[in-house]
């Protein structure tokens, strides 16, 4: 495991002691967000994880369909 996938699927401590926040990669718009932004998106399979921001604008085109 490289060092930048540690420090992205742990928490980790910065110079000052403080935990950092965890972060994750949208599926979708393929940021870095953190992990209280992760959303699961069920409506398809294998599920999709995405940020609240993607996750809507996915939702809100298939109940358009």
């Amino acid at each position: 495991m490289s060092d930048s996938t540690a420090k992205n699927s742990a928490e980790s401590t910065n110079s000052s002691g403080k935990l950092d926040e965890i972060i994750f990669k949208c599926k979708i718009c393929g940021e870095s967000k953190p992990l209280s932004d992760l959303v699961v998106i069920k409506h398809f399979y294998p599920q999709i994880s995405a940020c609240k921001v993607c996750a809507r604008g996915v939702i809100d085109h298939q109940q358009a369909k």
